[in-house]
């Protein structure tokens, strides 16, 4: 899985940093620059050297096996004492001998496990992380405040980056293609699953990391938007009585001081246009979703809305069989839809009403494999295999066919209706 494959190196490289932090806010009040690119430094090697053993451990076979792995334990042993010296030699902290080659170790095993394709990011690890947050913020805030910072901001980034993993690993396995070869869940619904899990996490990291500065962002747009309503109330009042508003006439609030300049205007102008702008396309949609429901009650229904949206079904539900001319309807529905997508599901539909017409008994169950048996049955064209394979990625996979593959379809209906 791709995501499984971007994602999991991406928290792994992230997981270690709260140690390597706090070992070195232990020591420095303001952490200098270079110490800073040593500890990363120290870092990307620990990296590479684990990858590369697991590369290796990953090509060894029979008593190489065991080789490979004490040669990995070896080179665990070294790095761990040459991080070490390093620290002595530096004079650091009580900590930093502690917590950096821990840090180290870490970024050396994860990167094995990534080097030999083994599982990384798993709820244990994940859990751990958590625990190594907990412990380290409060001792990294207690030597270095802005330092403790940073490691809220990785925990937001291993906090989303593993729900989105999570997240991907179950929707890829609900989409697993069973032998019909249909997907249980189509590529629209995975994506709007990350986006639900990614508005979840948003949500949780405001409440989680911008408390503070969340609050006065929100108190700030209150006071904002009661402005504009004065605003508007003023004018309304200056229509009516002919006066300009004053609003040094309004009496102080304890809570807001509301005041009026030129600059504040057209701020509060543009504020407005920028909400129109936004909330304009959900008003639309609530309004003719308004009259949808309307006309629905009242009995009426648009026609070629329902049409459009089910363009796959062929049979007449009220009788369970064909309608006469049915196959005459859908072809002409299919010549004259102008939407290459729209018009290569009524071709297909057209397409499963001709069989039906020719006494090939079609069932709702029926997957699109056994539709193009039963065509073969029908007509010998050497293009139904293509053609049934691009419905299932149209239908299945939101992949948009061509101005071919429409044609070609209407090549098959043609055959169809001749047969």
């Amino acid at each position: 899985m791709k995501a499984e494959r971007t994602l999991s190196p991406i928290i792994a490289a992230i997981i270690p940093f709260p140690l390597l932090i706090t070992g070195i806010a232990s020591t420095y009040e303001k952490i200098p620059a270079q110490v800073i690119l040593g500890g990363l430094s120290g870092a990307v090697i620990a990296w590479i050297i684990g990858t590369l053993f697991g590369a290796l451990l990953s090509r060894s076979k029979g008593k190489r096996i065991y080789i490979t792995r004490f040669s990995t334990a070896a080179a665990g042993i070294v790095l761990t004492v040459l991080s070490e010296i390093v620290i002595l030699i530096l004079g650091m902290g009580s900590l930093a001998p502690v917590f950096i080659p821990a840090a180290y170790v870490f970024w050396f095993w994860l990167a094995f496990r990534v080097g030999s394709r083994q599982s990384v990011i798993s709820p244990i690890v994940l859990g751990g992380y958590g625990v190594e947050a907990v412990f380290m913020y409060p001792i990294c805030n207690s030597f270095n405040h802005k330092a403790a910072v940073s490691i809220i901001i990785i925990t937001a980034v291993v906090t989303v980056f593993g729900a989105l993993l999570i997240n991907f690993r179950q929707v890829s396995v609900l989409s697993l293609r069973g032998k019909s070869e249909n997907k249980l869940l189509t590529k629209s619904c995975a994506r709007f699953n990350i986006k639900a899990t990614l508005i979840f996490c948003g949500i949780v990291l405001f409440a989680f990391f911008f408390c503070g500065i969340g609050a006065r962002w929100l108190w700030e747009g209150i006071k904002a938007a009661a402005r504009f309503i004065v605003y508007l109330m003023s004018l309304f009042g200056s229509m009516i009585d002919k006066a300009e508003y004053d609003p040094g006439e309004t009496p102080d609030s304890p809570f807001m001081q509301i005041t009026e300049n030129e600059g504040s205007k057209y701020l509060i102008w543009i504020l407005a246009i920028i909400l129109a702008v936004i909330f304009f396309k959900p008003f639309v949609k609530m309004i003719k979703n308004l009259y949808r429901s309307i006309m629905a009650k009242l009995g009426k229904t648009d026609i070629r809305t329902e049409e459009l949206q089910y363009t796959d079904i062929y049979q007449d539900s009220s009788t369970g069989g064909m309608p006469k001319d049915t196959f005459k309807k859908a072809y002409k529905a299919f010549l004259k839809e102008r939407n290459n997508t729209k018009k290569y599901r009524l071709g297909y539909k057209a397409f499963m009403v001709g069989l039906s017409e020719k006494e090939l008994d079609l069932y709702p169950s029926d997957t699109p494999k056994e539709h193009c048996e039963k065509g073969r049955a029908l007509i010998q064209d050497s293009k139904l295999d293509s053609i049934v394979d691009k419905y299932c990625s149209v239908r299945y996979d939101d992949i948009n066919p061509n101005r071919e593959d429409c044609e070609a379809m209407r090549e098959l209906l043609k055959e169809i209706r001749r047969a």
